[in-house]
């Protein structure tokens, strides 16, 4: 699509008035030395350090920013100083997603964490370099504790027609793998002498042991028909 002038010089004269032309009206203003960072540039400041970690999985980056957007999102002011950001910011955040149930702890630590990054780097001094988040409560933890049982899984598997996704459902009601492992488990990451799936340090959470999959008898006649296919 080739856009007529009239087009492209408001976008320019659009963009001209943002700042430099090629950062895109997300560009922050320069900073002053001293001066509190705005509540944006924390939440970048957080990410691009985020970003730069390579033990970091892209599924984690990619849930910090999911949260960090939105309540960057749900402020009246973006460019709101550091230091007048108060736990009634979240809570007003959260009460427009009365969907996030299991997720409220969730959203609340993504936060916390990014300002708390700000603070052990320096970049809260008139916080007192301590974030003014960390005193929020969040709710507990919850526990999944519901159980598919072998009845139910029956059920289930009477409804699948497909063989593969059958393997799969059937491979996650026998190892309790995430659905990650499930999708990205390779014929090398078997150890047959002991039955289990043992992979790379870099693919499993927290990327500093190995994660290992113990299996049954029929969970290794699956995985043996299926490296063997």
């Amino acid at each position: 699509w080739d856009p007529p002038k009239v087009i492209l010089d408001e976008y320019h004269r659009v963009m001209a008035e943002l700042g430099e032309e090629g950062k895109g009206p997300l560009a922050l203003p320069a900073r002053s030395p001293g001066e509190v960072p705005s509540v944006a540039e924390v939440l970048d400041e957080f990410m691009n350090w985020l970003s730069a970690q390579p033990h970091k999985a892209e599924r984690t980056v990619g849930w910090y920013r999911k949260f960090l957007q939105s309540f960057l999102d749900s402020l009246d002011d973006q460019l709101l100083p550091a230091d007048r950001v108060s736990p009634c910011h979240v809570t007003a955040w959260l009460s427009l997603h009365p969907g996030w149930t299991t997720g409220r702890r969730g959203a609340i630590v993504a936060v916390q964490r990014a300002f708390n990054y700000s603070a052990k780097e320096g970049l809260l001094k008139a916080c007192g370099l301590s974030s003014p988040l960390s005193g929020m409560e969040k709710p507990p933890q919850g526990r999944r504790e519901q159980l598919v049982s072998a009845e139910e899984l029956s059920e289930i598997l009477r409804f699948v027609k497909d063989g593969e996704f059958r393997d799969l459902v059937e491979a996650a009601w026998a190892t309790g793998a995430r659905p990650h492992e499930l999708f990205t488990v390779e014929g090398s990451y078997v150890d047959w002498r002991n039955a289990r799936w043992v992979f790379p340090v870099k693919l499993s959470k927290g990327k500093r042991v190995q994660r290992v999959v113990y299996l049954s008898e029929k969970m290794v006649e699956m995985t043996r028909r299926i490296v063997d296919a």
